[in-house]
């Protein structure tokens, strides 16, 4: 009898090929087996039947049978006619009907992309490659990752079964439980009315293995949220279909505002300890990101965002829609661009993510989420009960623009007003706000301000207008208390537990609170765009009611953490509201110092940054001392106060990467430091000024402002910022290619710490790396290195952690400039300086210095034609160099990056080279005049000579 396997616990994988294949049919066998021999799956092919058996029957059966199937693609297996009429119908049929799997196979070279049936399957190689044309290493490499990837796909312990039927058929009996966290996400009503379309793309992208990230683009009210639960409530009756876990998060509970700074912080904690991070407060937040990435991709795993618009730039010419938070960069970019993995990731948001968008129709889907069509805006308003023809709730349905919120409040409040007459609707008066703004469902709302007035529902409404987040059973207490304020909470004071219960549920009824959550069933939501309309309706019309109500937030919540001193971004939390709460009762000065400066920052140990990481939610708060981001703080707090928040807005905006924003509040604040003659904080400031337009790539503000940050020094008499400030200017002046300038202010610098530091004959720290790049580019291998292990050595004897890796940076450069110029060959001291120097950048998240790190030992790798490393430490530079838009550190990635081509190309290794170097070549040129960045000139002439371009 045949070798048929019928144990349902171990789905067969039926193997399909041409005779012709048999080496590679054998070699793919020979990795399965180790899986079968574990119990966790079967494999067939037809060598498993015996003679005498009816050959036929006996593939038809294990065809029938089989869970999965791998199709070995060859010229031999595409002219098959048994094959193409006996194996191939059947499974393409059990795939559309039962969701089986059939995996495509590219063994050898054929023109597979031009067969219909084919080219619509993702084939694996992932891209296309035939096994045939890799090494022995790779190909076996691939073949075990497929075999992986069926065990996933098919054991009970992984089970992901993916397949159009299938996700509706699971039970729960063939699948793991999932661990869940959804607490996070708003509650929505279970009821949809026509999307029946874009459920069927979120099934579709669960499918996809390639599909890693999902967007739902949509304004406020359109259905979003709504959309993602009701997918999610199918997905938990058929227990997740195979996820091992499912993790949600909201970002709408920060707050919507465009001046809002919303942070990712919080979430890469929580999320990197719930999916078993061991350390998620170690590194900079993009890494944080990375790491999470591979948590999601390392089992089957979906990730829902909801409301990510918070943490992107608002509609302008250059960044809409980018994310201002690296570890939400981090975390998207990875995940996108991974090869491979288990992870999806759904996102909702108000704002194309134009960090994702070059990954679109490849791991990325992005759809726009329309509104409703006027056959379901009928059905919604039908729902409420309401009386009329089918052509007139149409007709609403189109009049409020198909618009998911406006029409459900449409439906309530016609409900509950009028009898449920769809005629009356004519009664609600027209705004003239822009439909992106929720301009038809605050129609309604402000219809419902009329109806509501003076009753307890209304104030209920106002009260959450003081939230940017769900409003907690405890902070509604507080401001119910006797003896209440006037114009806000004095129809609510007076109720009994029983009379505000059934006001909230009348509110609930009316669909403009949310569902009661189960796990925290005091706490109040609403939709964004509901908290927004009334919020501003208070502010306006009652401010005295408003500065109140928020004062009495602000001694809630900064009372609220059990330490004085929280030790952890979570028990922060409240101290963080209490801020925001503090500044919108116009108590900024106290805010700022009672509870930012002394319990957040921990006064001068600024502990939120340098010990949590969190740049995000720190700057969040800082922006609440702001009347305008980033130029105009609040009137409330004093002068000093107001110069000192505008230099701490820059050093976070800089910390973040965002540089050009750091720039404003930081000439905001040199600006009240000049006036107020305060000489030694404007050196610092317009030190500052100078480094970051230097980063940028402009260089001639940056020699601008380092000249004056020379003339603020001298005149504060400060000794120390005097010498600081001329090796800023010095470095300014470096770039632009003034070397002698530079090397005369560099000298004058060290002269003057020589008389103030005795015992130490050489600059040090930042200063004297600056001092050394010049000395390596002038050839002074010898006095480099003598200065650099000065610089060590001080720098590990006053354990200044941050020094140590520009010291390692500049002594393996001068060593490896070293070895190149004598021609020994010998780089190993300096590999072993550069790695410390990078991974201490890393460790230390200087950011802005990495790519010069990188590119170092980049081309030490390139010396010793290690090609594959030094593209990888280029590629690595690139994308820093990229993020942080810092255009000289660009300008030489694209020099390296020519000279790899050139010499790859030199060895027999490139391929087309040399045309590529041109290109990048080109780009170095253009970004060198661009930006002033005249200190390459050099290099840029000696690479022209090399690609003989005729310029």
């Amino acid at each position: 009898m045949p070798d048929h396997p019928n144990d349902q616990d171990k789905p067969t994988v039926f193997i399909s090929y041409s005779h012709k294949d048999e080496n590679w049919k054998d070699r793919l066998v020979l990795q399965l087996k180790t899986l079968e021999k574990q119990g966790y799956l079967n494999v067939w092919d037809d060598r498993r039947i015996h003679g005498g058996d009816d050959w036929l029957q006996e593939i038809t059966k294990a065809m029938n049978s089989a869970k999965a199937a791998v199709l070995l693609i060859s010229p031999d297996f595409l002219v098959s006619d048994f094959i193409l009429t006996e194996e191939i119908p059947p499974l393409l049929e059990k795939r559309q009907k039962e969701g089986m799997r059939v995996i495509p196979l590219i063994v050898r070279p054929c023109p597979w992309q031009q067969i219909p049936w084919l080219k619509s399957i993702q084939a694996r190689p992932k891209d296309g490659a035939p096994l045939s044309s890799f090494r022995r290493h790779r190909f076996e490499t691939a073949l075990a990752n497929l075999a992986v990837e069926l065990h996933d796909l098919l054991s009970a312990k992984a089970a992901a079964k993916i397949g159009p039927t299938n996700l509706t058929n699971q039970t729960n009996q063939t699948n793991p439980t999932a661990q869940t966290f959804l607490s996070k996400l708003p509650t929505t009503r279970k009821d949809l009315f026509g999307r029946e379309t874009e459920l069927k793309m979120l099934d579709a992208a669960w499918e996809n293995q390639n599909t890693h990230i999902f967007v739902l683009e949509a304004w406020g009210g359109v259905g979003k949220t709504s959309l993602v639960n009701g997918w999610l409530n199918g997905m938990e009756k058929d227990n997740y279909r195979g996820a091992r876990r499912v993790y949600g998060w909201s970002f709408y509970s920060q707050g919507t505002r465009e001046d809002r700074q919303a942070s990712g912080d919080e979430f890469l904690s929580h999320a990197l300890n719930w999916f078993g991070d061991p350390d998620p407060a170690h590194g900079p937040s993009w890494d944080k990101g990375v790491r999470l990435a591979g948590l999601v991709q390392r089992e089957r795993s979906l990730v829902v965002l909801d409301g990510l618009e918070p943490l992107q730039y608002p509609p302008g010419p250059a960044t809409q829609g980018r994310l201002k938070d690296q570890g939400l960069q981090g975390f998207l970019k990875e995940l996108g661009r991974s090869p491979q993995g288990w992870g999806l990731c759904v996102i909702s948001t108000r704002v194309k993510v134009k960090d994702l968008e070059h990954l679109e129709g490849a791991s990325v889907r992005a759809e726009p989420l329309r509104n409703l069509s006027r056959e379901a805006g009928r059905e919604l308003l039908r729902s409420f009960n309401l009386k009329g023809t089918d052509k007139e709730l149409e007709e609403a349905s189109v009049d409020f623009r198909g618009h998911a919120l406006a029409l459900t409040l449409l439906g309530s409040y016609l409900d509950a007003v009028h009898g449920g007459e769809i005629r009356k609707r004519d009664l609600i008066p027209a705004l003239e706000m822009e439909e992106e703004q929720g301009g038809h469902a605050r129609r309604v709302m402000g219809s419902y301000e009329i109806w509501l007035k003076d009753k307890a529902e209304l104030d209920i409404l106002n009260i959450m207008g003081l939230f940017d987040r769900p409003a907690e059973g405890g902070a509604l207490r507080v401001l119910r208390a006797a003896p209440g304020i006037k114009g806000l909470t004095g129809s609510t004071q007076s109720l009994s537990g029983t009379a505000w219960q059934y006001a909230v549920k009348h509110l609930r009824d009316l669909r403009l609170l949310e569902e009661r959550d189960e796990a925290e069933p005091e706490t109040l939501d609403c939709h964004p765009l509901v908290r927004e309309h009334f919020g501003e309706k208070l502010r306006i019309s009652n401010p005295e009611a408003w500065r109140e109500a928020h004062s009495l937030l602000y001694e809630y919540y900064k009372a609220l953490p059990k330490k004085k001193l929280p030790d952890t971004l979570e028990e922060m939390g409240p101290l963080f509201t209490a801020v925001a709460h503090g500044c919108g009762a116009g108590r900024h000065q106290e805010a700022l110092m009672e509870v930012y400066w002394e319990r957040i920052s921990r006064g001068n140990k600024f502990y939120s940054t340098n010990q949590l990481g969190a740049f995000g939610a720190d700057l969040g708060a800082v922006a609440c001392f702001f009347d305008s981001l980033w130029d105009r703080p609040a009137e409330g707090l004093t002068e000093a106060a107001q110069a000192w928040i505008l230099t701490n807005a820059g050093f976070g905006l800089r910390a973040l990467g965002r540089l050009r924003e750091a720039a404003q509040p930081m000439e905001a604040g040199l600006k009240m430091r000049i006036v107020q003659k305060n000489w030694k904080e404007s050196a610092l400031d317009v030190g500052n000024l100078s480094q970051i337009f230097l980063a940028l790539g402009e260089i001639s503000k940056a020699v601008d402002y380092g000249r004056r940050s020379v003339e603020y020094a001298d005149q504060s008499k400060n000794a120390f910022r005097k010498e600081n400030n001329r090796t800023t200017f010095a470095d300014a002046l470096m770039q632009a290619g003034k070397i002698e300038e530079a090397e005369t202010l560099f000298r004058e610098a060290e002269a003057m710490q020589q008389k103030r530091l005795h015992d130490i004959p050489y600059l040090y720290s930042l200063w004297g790396f600056r001092f050394c790049d010049l000395l390596i580019g002038k050839g002074g291998f010898g006095e480099t290195r003598e200065r650099a292990e000065q610089a060590i050595e001080i720098a590990k004897r006053n354990n200044w952690l941050l020094d140590i890796a520009p010291g390692n940076l500049t002594l393996g450069r001068a060593l490896f400039l070293q070895a190149q110029a004598e021609g020994s060959g010998d780089f190993s001291s300096s590999e072993q300086y550069l790695n410390q120097a990078v991974k201490g950048f890393m460790d230390a998240s200087r950011h802005d210095y990495l790519p010069r790190g990188l590119l170092a030992r980049s081309a030490l790798y390139r010396a010793k034609k290690d090609f594959s490393l030094a593209r990888r430490d280029l590629r690595e530079a690139q994308e820093t160099a990229e993020r942080g838009k810092m255009k000289l550190h660009l300008a030489d990635c694209h020099l390296e990056a020519a000279r790899i081509l050139i010499e790859e190309g030199d060895r027999g290794q490139g391929s087309g080279g040399r045309e590529k170097a041109k290109g990048h070549w080109r780009e170095a040129k253009r970004l060198v005049e661009e930006t002033g960045y005249h200190r390459r000139d050099g290099e840029v002439q000696e690479l022209s000579g090399r690609l003989r371009v005729n310029e």
